[in-house]
């Protein structure tokens, strides 16, 4: 009897021990985000967007993220997108999403050593973000050949979150967390250089079909024609110029027969 007894205390302990941990226990603390860079491609000397996203991180309240890169592969570009404040003359290498960090938002990008941005943003209302997105975008200049699958990679810490039901602390609110999260690193692809080659025929210098050069065409054209086509006589460079009558890229018979035509009236 006593061990039952004993039993359903020890249920009973456990029970209340879970419902209390129920009311401790944050809501949504194991709720882990999601951090994407994305993946882009360009050809050298372009500057390329990369965005940075979350997914999941509706909790966020303050984060210090980095985002690393081979200095060596990419620069980032400060004169790509235009400052905040809309100052003529104030560039900057990072664009901010707004309507993801709204008022309620602090933030500050900077480059902070070769190949590393941080990015820093906190808030002072009780509850996170509120949907996901892109957070903020990078402008990368692409620099050689080499930068081809340069990895741009993601890193936080502290990454805090609070869903606004959870513990409350001595002074009121309700306490931060570490928030887990998961990040995808982007690449970035250069791209082949697509060359177009055009082939613009020499024009010649001088009325075509003109041999003797005297400004007209006429009979005497087509006979001196005729004997450099059939092989008879040498022609000189200049007349070579003149001599593809109907511009099918060789000298034969047909040149001297379509000018013995045109001067003859047949």
């Amino acid at each position: 009897m006593k061990k039952r007894v004993l039993g359903i205390v020890t249920a009973v302990l456990v029970l209340l021990t879970t419902v209390s941990m129920l009311f401790v226990m944050p809501v949504g603390a194991a709720d882990a985000a999601m951090v994407t860079v994305g993946s882009v491609s360009g050809k050298v000397g372009d500057v390329v967007e990369v965005p940075v996203s979350i997914a999941g991180g509706s909790f966020l309240v303050n984060a210090d993220m980095t985002v690393t890169f081979d200095p060596t592969k990419l620069a980032l570009d400060d004169t790509y997108f235009a400052d905040e404040l809309g100052e003529e003359g104030d560039t900057c290498c990072y664009q901010v999403n707004t309507s993801l960090f709204n008022s309620r938002w602090m933030y500050l990008g900077n480059e902070r050593a070769a190949g590393e941005f941080v990015f820093s943003a906190a808030t002072g209302s009780n509850t996170g973000l509120e949907a996901g997105g892109v957070m903020f975008t990078l402008a990368f200049k692409i620099l050689s050949e080499e930068s081809d699958g340069a990895v741009v990679s993601f890193a936080a810490g502290p990454f805090c979150g609070n869903d606004g039901a959870g513990e409350i602390g001595a002074d009121g609110y309700p306490m931060d967390y570490d928030l887990a999260y998961t990040a995808v690193n982007g690449t970035v692809t250069v791209a082949e250089e697509t060359t177009t080659t055009t082939t613009t025929k020499p024009q010649p210098v001088g009325l075509l079909g003109d041999m003797n050069a005297d400004g007209q065409l006429n009979m005497y054209d087509a006979i001196l024609l005729f004997g450099g086509a059939n092989g008879a006589r040498e022609l000189t460079a200049e007349q070579k110029a003149l001599a593809d009558y109907n511009c099918d890229g060789v000298i034969n018979m047909m040149d001297p027969l379509l000018l013995f035509r045109q001067v003859s009236g047949y």
